[in-house]
């Protein structure tokens, strides 16, 4: 086809040359054809692909050709770099055209192949705009996952009892409560805790409560309340209730927030491009020619080994290679991060959280990336008292990864000042056998530096010292670590060294020893070793520990069991500690389960200073209870966003399991208790709920079998499993004379509700058709053959299931009317 038009276009061509020339012979007068324009329609081909068809104008007479400049422009959009496109259209004439020759002047080969009918444009490797290649693809929001409920709520309730019973006070009995929930309503997240206990006075006490609303798109955090703020450098941290804003990178958690590394080559020619970091292949990619520039590697905290391996058509290989030092407190160049909060001090005033409105205490930072390897930050505290500033910078290279931090600070006239140095070097690439690792710190303190919520001096050591150095030497970990405080005035010197090893054994064997030396405040020295042998018990989750430390005379034995099932297990501790002062031990047991946690705890001391036996025993139960737009749920506790899915009506009795474990648990479950609930998930991160539906009855539609879930803040997600069908329909179609209606398609409407889609069904060779996702209702059966001739019927109230309605006779024709 695409050949007959290009003959059809050329003759087109030729009739216009001949019209012009008959024309011109005509009227016996000269003809321009410098001036001669020619439309043409050609397609375009970029790098040997073909881009597309392309309104031209040729010009026989010089032969050029000028093209579309918005048709151009829109196929090397994703070609050219965005200097070169501004360039492109600037040249473009007023008649919205570029010409072919303007192209090749900003380096790329055009030409117009006029046998072919095509624009052919070929763009060197190094004229390419760059292309970024992700090596951590981060995640979206998946199309469909279902927002949180406009309203929702979560209370989880921890209960403890404990019995405790002494030679001396005889039996005794504590209970306590602790709550702890949120409300949310569109986003306007109102959160409490608080705890109940019988041998507080009053029995109740609030612990906190405050107002959150966060503003994804631009990952900043406003909290009013009892606040939870952070605090850097040398700031101090007192209870506040107040106003809070700050930088929350959490609310865009597929963001890279911290620096991943940037690498760039050029491919001359096609390649297969290898990516490693640490010798661990990530990718394998095939790329064609042109810069490319790589970024987010996923690096650990250390040195980092980074090599790109190209290998091009021929095998030629070419190795780029870096190192690049990562610490997770570092800011992506040109990001920031900060947090301001201002606020009355609270305390408690018998047993009642109380503020302090006549002091007010004001407290900030503001972190800022400057490279890859740089990030700077300022910090300051306020109170009615005493001013504080402070400064600092992470710096990484292939040293190692450094920190400096000072402060001033203003109270009672006088100014103190406060400085910090720490330095980490751990490599972990796998070229390094020995895994060395070392660092050191040193802190001074003025005696006159003073933080918020503080009194007095800058305490009572001035300087404090340390150094650590571990590697790894025949097999064996070795390590050492000492710490130097320089005490004030009278205070006396601190001085603490240990010596460490270990070694795996076996798989399942190890064993640790470590020697240590000090001399504390009041001038004691004291001198131990510490030894520690630790076995797993097969691949049940199972395992023993034995220790033993000559600085008490202490010993100490452990069984521990924890199968790696997440819910729906029992957990065991059985431990025992003997020294020359008291006997103990203890036995712990937890059960997680789907809608509670409980666990029993039980100890027994023998002090041979008292002479007596103290035993005590404590039983805990914890729960939740959710609610989100009408549904309600019981679960183990909340850790903070929820989902609750919600059976039919119809689907009552049925069991359903949600995400199923490798262990053969599920993490929720439909049943008679109720609604399944996901208590743990993560907000602003997308969470997958697969339903196990494959123990339903035939004809139930349960819907879906995988739901996505797009959690905020503090939030409930609300999903109703099945839409109320629990019928599995058979029949046998035949016409009035009874021969099978065969190999022919129709559709059940509902009579009950029109507005449901229809259902789509066959029927096979002897006339036995089958539909699913029906309910009880009156239905319409038409063949789309026979749209004249509908079928009625009705499936019964108590139809559950697969249900035959037999021998089904199509009507008769109805007989047209005659004039």
């Amino acid at each position: 086809m695409r050949a007959y038009l290009r003959t059809a276009q050329w003759l087109a061509f030729a009739v216009t040359l001949l019209g012009a020339a008959n024309a011109c012979e005509a009227q016996r007068a000269p003809v321009d054809r410098a001036a001669m324009v020619v439309p043409l329609r050609l397609t375009v081909m970029i790098d040997g692909l073909q881009r597309g068809d392309l309104d031209t104008l040729y010009e026989p007479a010089t032969q050029s050709l000028r093209l579309s400049a918005t048709g151009v422009l829109r196929f090397l959009d994703d070609e050219l770099p965005p200097a070169t496109l501004e360039r492109l259209r600037q040249k473009t004439d007023v008649d919205g055209q570029i010409a072919l020759a303007e192209l090749a002047a900003e380096g790329l080969t055009a030409q117009f192949d006029e046998p072919a009918l095509r624009v052919r444009l070929s763009i060197p490797a190094k004229l390419r705009a760059t292309r970024e290649i992700p090596l951590r693809v981060a995640g979206t929001t998946a199309a469909g996952a279902i927002p949180p409920a406009e309203r929702s709520a979560f209370l989880n309730l921890r209960s403890a009892v404990t019995t405790n019973d002494d030679p001396t006070n005889g039996t005794e009995q504590n209970a306590n409560v602790g709550l702890d929930g949120a409300v949310n309503v569109r986003g306007n997240v109102l959160e409490a805790r608080g705890a109940w206990n019988n041998a507080n006075a009053p029995l109740w006490r609030r612990t906190s409560t405050r107002y959150v609303r966060d503003l994804p798109a631009a990952r900043v955090r406003m909290s009013v309340g009892d606040l939870d703020y952070s605090v850097r450098g040398f700031q101090s941290q007192v209870a506040l209730g107040g106003i809070e804003v700050r930088r929350e990178n959490s609310l865009q958690p597929y963001r890279l927030a911290r620096p991943s590394g940037q690498a760039g080559f050029l491919l001359e020619v096609p390649a297969t491009v290898d990516f490693f970091v640490n010798d661990r292949l990530l990718r394998t990619l095939r790329l064609t020619p042109g810069p490319y520039d790589v970024r987010s590697f996923p690096f650990l905290g250390g040195i980092n080994d980074a090599r790109i391996v190209i290998t091009d058509e021929n095998g030629r290989q070419q190795v780029v290679e870096f190192p690049f030092v990562f610490d997770g407190e570092l800011v992506v160049p040109g990001d920031t991060e900060f947090g301001y909060a201002i606020g009355a001090p609270a305390h408690v005033v018998d047993g009642e959280l109380r503020y302090r409105t006549e002091s007010l205490v004001a407290s900030m930072f503001h972190r800022w990336g400057v490279t890859d390897a740089l990030t700077m930050e300022v910090n300051a505290q306020a109170d009615e008292g005493t001013r504080m500033a402070g400064a600092g910078a992470i710096v990484t290279g292939t040293p190692g990864v450094a920190r400096l931090d000072g402060a001033l600070s203003r109270a009672a006239s006088q100014t103190g000042f406060a400085v910090r140095l720490q330095y980490d070097y751990r490599d972990v690439r796998r070229d390094n056998k020995d895994a060395q690792g070392f660092g050191f710190g040193v802190r001074y303190i003025s005696r006159e530096f003073t933080g918020i919520g503080t009194s007095g001096s800058g305490g009572s050591f001035a300087w404090d010292l340390n150094a650590r150095y571990g590697r790894r030497l025949f097999g064996v970990g070795v390590g050492a670590a000492i710490s130097y405080r320089v005490g004030r005035d009278a205070q006396r010197d601190v001085t603490a060294t240990d010596l460490y090893a270990q070694r795996t054994l076996t798989r399942s064997l190890a064993v640790s020893f470590r020697l240590h030396d000090e001399i504390d405040m009041d001038g004691t020295r004291g001198q131990g070793a510490f030894f520690t042998l630790s076995a797993q018990i097969g691949d049940g989750g199972q395992a023993v520990a034995f220790s033993r430390d000559t600085a008490s005379a202490t010993s100490r034995a452990d069984w521990r069991y924890r199968p790696d099932t997440g819910v729906d297990r029992w957990d065991a501790l059985i431990s025992g500690e003997r020294s020359p002062t008291l006997s103990d031990a203890r036995v712990d047991l937890a059960y997680s389960g789907l809608r509670a946690n409980l666990g029993l705890d039980a100890a027994s001391l023998d002090s041979k200073i008292d002479g007596g036996i103290t035993r005590s025993t404590t039983a805990r139960v914890s729960t939740a209870f959710v609610y989100a737009d009408g549904a309600t749920g019981i679960s183990r506790p909340v850790t903070d966003a929820f989902a609750i899915l919600v059976p039919h009506p119809a689907l009552a009795g049925q069991t359903i399991g949600v995400n199923r474990l490798d262990s053969g648990v599920y993490q929720a479950r439909v049943d008679n208790l109720g609604a399944a609930v996901l208590p743990n998930l993560t907000p602003y991160r997308d969470s997958r709920a697969v339903l196990d539906l494959r123990n339903l009855p035939i004809g139930i539609d349960a819907g879906p079998g995988v739901v996505e879930f797009a959690p905020a803040y503090k939030s409930g997600s609300k999903f109703v499993i099945g839409n109320g069908a629990t019928v599995f329909l058979t029949a046998t179609l035949s016409t009035p004379d009874g021969t099978p209606v065969a190999l022919s398609a129709g559709q059940i409407l509902s009579v009950d509700d029109p507005t449901r889609a229809p259902i789509i069904t066959f029927t096979n060779r002897v006339g036995r058709l089958a539909a699913e996702g029906l309910r009880p209702g009156r239905y319409i059966f038409t063949l789309y053959s026979a749209p004249d001739q509908p079928l009625e019927f009705t499936i019964p109230a108590e139809a559950f299931g697969e249900l035959d309605l037999g021998a089904w006779m199509m009507p008769r024709e109805r007989e047209e009317k005659r004039p």
